[in-house]
């Protein structure tokens, strides 16, 4: 009952994160990149001039882009809910279901720009980063049956989840 109760909280969690972020990401995909550096997704002013000759504008371009970004969090969540809901009195299936949500959500760059704007959502970003990213390899590790096969993967797993730990703080 603690599982279930500790996924819908985190699930709740990346929901409002979702709606907190959706914006800032907006924002970030709207705004040029300046200076050096500009291999990310923001457009440069040579990139938004080739947009406009097109007759495209960086509204444009920040919706297209967040409407992907908003797409692969709802396919990934909307996964996780339907293998929690059928199974989550199984403990691979609810880990997968856990993963599924984790990592979802954290794949996306929205979610980091939020936590880099505004610094009250760090915590609970990196929180589910860190959850997104350790799970998903701890379920390459336990899958199919739950357990590690071979046995000295565990230590590998400790090494992960001690080297993530030390890479979010």
């Amino acid at each position: 009952m603690l599982a279930r109760l500790l996924w819908i909280a985190l699930a709740v969690l990346i929901i409002l994160l979702c709606i907190v972020g959706f914006p800032v990401g907006f924002r970030n995909f709207k705004a040029l990149c300046i200076g050096t550096g500009c291999d990310g997704p923001q457009l440069t002013a040579e990139q938004l001039r080739v947009f406009n000759a097109h007759g495209l504008s960086s509204d444009f371009y920040a919706a297209y882009s967040m409407s992907f970004e908003l797409l692969f969090v709802v396919v990934w969540f909307l996964v996780a809910a339907v293998v929690f809901w059928r199974k989550s009195r199984e403990r691979l299936a609810w880990f997968v279901s856990l993963t599924l949500l984790t990592f979802g959500a954290t794949f996306p760059d929205f979610l980091g720009v939020l936590a880099n704007q505004q610094r009250v959502w760090w915590w609970p970003v990196n929180v589910v980063a860190f959850l997104g990213v350790g799970t998903l390899v701890l379920c390459f590790f336990l899958f199919p049956d739950g357990h590690f096969v071979p046995r000295w993967t565990r230590l590998l797993a400790l090494v992960w989840v001690l080297w993530n730990v030390y890479s979010v703080s």
